[in-house]
């Protein structure tokens, strides 16, 4: 199947030289065996001294990082022969299970609710990493308070607060049957003990689901404890009132209106911490732009970005709690009586509802402006790209020259920091100023205006909000599995109250449990293949976040533990986000700048290649010097790089060095 008219390179007895190709994927879409139509053919394609075996292997190897017993998961091999030259082996490390969005609602709703809650904690906590003191420590503690505060006190009233509510509604509607009162009938005045009743069935439910989920994740684990400790609180609080006679707890409105000013206040608390890091981070950009020492500049770009994380986690769960919120109100309260009462005998819990109802719509219209802002700042962003890279598109291809940032890009930051600060400014006048209070009254927050939402949200929001909700979680699969996949690699889980009530076992399963399980299979890979055949050369063939992988994995292992035979490693990363992302936002990368030596001993040679309006992947310097071979491509996006003529051919020249000479001696002669 070789090509014989290929000259030999090798000696009478000589052995073609056996070099192991581990090819790591990128976003976690890849199926098993998806090297055979992605890579192996493309290249045979182009190389016709390549025999390629008719058959793949499949290996089932030891999952080493699973705590099921003898777990194993499978890698497929295909093996060729360029001329009589080299033997290869593609052998490809298959990943994506452990990070793969499934493609059902419920999934993708698990999916989405697992990285709201996880991602600013987790990356900000990863961003935030650098040790700093006085204002810049300051900074650091409010960004993690604001973090802290959405992911347990707002996050598990709120969730209290449905779940309840919900009960409440049932409730309502099973009394309408005849036949069901009797066995529904409570004594009078007791609307305390449903109310209860509820909060501690929501406290159940909460530790259900953090039984349930410990085994998976950390996010719905914090989820289930925070709502099951703020249910209990809440519980307890109706408790005291009950006793004490302090509040009429048989108003439904009562009952609301506390909940609901409690849930302001967190938020107002929430927008102090967020506002006040904000501000402070302003006054070091000011004081350094005024004469500060560059030689202890302070990272505000990995600050900005965390609280960018923290300010979006608050305008999505706005945008998605005041509506239900509204409808809750809407649906609880007495809707004959619904118009709002400002007379001397009107209770104080009736005043206050209609004050709760006014500060929802004034914070839902703020963030509905906000997201359209943001909104329109990517597009600005994505379409400055694209006409950049029309515009100086020779001196982007030749590395003279990088289009503007997109993840994290400075305007879209600055859009969401003003963003929250117009909100919150909104939501301050509207509370504190009488003369703003009365206008949005008169023009915006009339009756007739309420009355109408509470007619929208009442008869429409149980269909069209899991339908949107629905539609955009389907559209943005393949932004889930890059976030899915940044934040894996980053996580480090911090129990908290969970640590309490998981086995020890699981507690001490790594600093990075989720980047440890592929590290685990990439060392069996290595140990079950490339060490029993006992291949000459190693190359790593990557994408995106294999990139990444295939880094952590050269800067873990020394001689001892790569196999003995290996004597020269090559590496060829596409669309890498090392330098792009995690260098530029993650301290823990910056710090590994070295040597070639300093990463691997054995590392000979590093081709990195990037289109040129890849978001994601960039230039890659984690190395000193020019050892890393940067080489732009043109535009085309962050996937399919396989398929581009330029990389098979580095591919193929970095498998067989000696064609690749030939072929340059060739020319030469040639163009003498």
């Amino acid at each position: 199947m070789s090509d014989q008219s290929q000259p030999s390179t090798l000696t009478p007895g000589q052995t073609p030289e056996n070099v192991g190709v581990i090819v790591i994927h990128g976003v976690g879409e890849a199926e098993i065996g998806w090297i055979n139509d992605h890579i192996v053919n493309e290249l045979a394609k182009r190389e016709p001294a390549m025999g390629l075996a008719r058959h793949s292997e499949v290996y089932r190897l030891p999952d080493k990082g699973r705590t099921k017993p003898n777990a194993t998961f499978r890698t497929v091999v295909r093996r060729a022969q360029i001329a009589d030259r080299v033997a290869v082996a593609f052998a490809e490390l298959h990943w994506a299970d452990l990070s793969r969005v499934g493609s059902g609602a419920v999934s993708r709703f698990l999916t989405v609710l697992q990285l709201f809650f996880e991602a600013p904690q987790v990356l900000g906590s990863t961003l935030l990493a650098e040790p700093a003191s006085g204002v810049r420590g300051l900074i650091r503690y409010l960004i993690l308070a604001s973090i802290w505060l959405l992911r347990w006190p707002i996050a598990g009233m709120t969730t209290s607060l449905f779940i309840s509510s919900l009960c409440l509604m049932l409730y309502d509607r099973l009394v309408r049957f005849e036949t069901l009162k009797p066995l529904l009938g409570m004594p009078p005045n007791s609307l305390q003990y449903l109310v209860g009743g509820s909060l501690a069935v929501t406290a159940l439910l909460g530790l259900t689901l953090a039984y349930v989920r410990y085994r998976h994740d950390i996010a719905l684990t914090d989820l289930g404890i925070s709502t099951a400790i703020f249910s209990s609180l809440m519980l307890a609080g109706v408790a005291v009132a009950s006793l004490l006679d302090a509040v009429d707890l048989q108003d439904r409105y009562a009952y609301l209106a506390i909940i609901g000013d409690t849930i302001i206040a967190s938020f107002a608390l929430w927008n102090f911490t967020i506002i006040g890091s904000m501000a402070l981070m302003l006054t070091v950009l000011i004081g350094r732009n005024l004469g500060g020492r560059s030689s202890q500049r302070y990272a505000l770009h990995r600050a900005a970005a965390a609280a960018g994380l923290t300010v979006m986690q608050g305008m999505l769960w706005k945008l998605v709690v005041c509506p239900v919120s509204l409808f809750v109100v809407f649906m609880l309260v007495d809707r004959s009586g619904g118009t709002r009462c400002n007379g001397d005998n009107c209770a104080w819990a009736t005043q206050r509802i209609f004050n709760i109802v006014d500060s929802l719509v004034i914070v839902a219209l703020s963030n509905v402006v906000m997201t359209c802002l943001v909104v329109t700042a990517i597009s600005g962003v994505a379409a400055a790209r694209q006409l950049i890279g029309e515009w100086r598109n020779k001196a982007l291809l030749a590395g003279r020259h990088q289009l503007p940032r997109l993840i994290a890009n400075p305007l879209i930051l600055s859009v969401l920091f003003l963003g929250q600060f117009g909100s919150a400014a909104m939501f301050y006048y509207a509370q504190h100023v009488p003369e703003v209070a009365d206008w949005l009254k008169a023009n915006i927050l009339d009756d007739e205006t309420v009355n109408t939402l509470r007619d929208v949200l009442t008869g429409s929001l149980l269909t069209l909000l899991p339908t949107i909700l629905g539609a955009l979680t389907k559209a943005s699969t393949g932004v889930l599995h890059v976030a899915r996949d940044v934040v894996d690699h980053q996580y480090a889980p911090r129990y908290v109250v969970a640590k309490f009530r998981l086995p020890t076992w699981l507690q001490q399963r790594g600093t990075h449990p989720r980047r440890e399980r592929i590290h685990k299979r990439l060392e069996a890979l290595i140990e079950g293949i490339m060490a029993v055949e006992k291949f000459d050369r190693l190359v790593f063939l990557t994408h995106s976040q294999g990139t990444v992988i295939a880094h952590d994995y050269l800067r873990s292992v020394r001689d001892n533990k790569m196999p003995a035979s290996i004597k020269r490693i090559d590496v060829i990363t596409l669309a890498s986000p090392l330098s792009h992302i995690y260098q530029h936002y993650f301290r823990t990368y910056e710090m590994q700048t070295g040597s070639a030596a300093a990463l691997n001993p054995k590392l000979a040679s590093w081709t990195n290649m990037w289109r040129i309006d890849d978001p994601i992947g960039g230039r890659v310097d984690i190395v000193d010097g020019d050892f890393i071979r940067n080489e732009p491509m043109r535009r085309g996006g962050h996937v399919n790089y396989w398929r581009e003529e330029r990389v098979c051919e580095v591919i193929l020249d970095v498998i067989d060095p000696t064609c690749a000479t030939q072929v340059v001696a060739a020319g030469k002669v040639s163009a003498g």
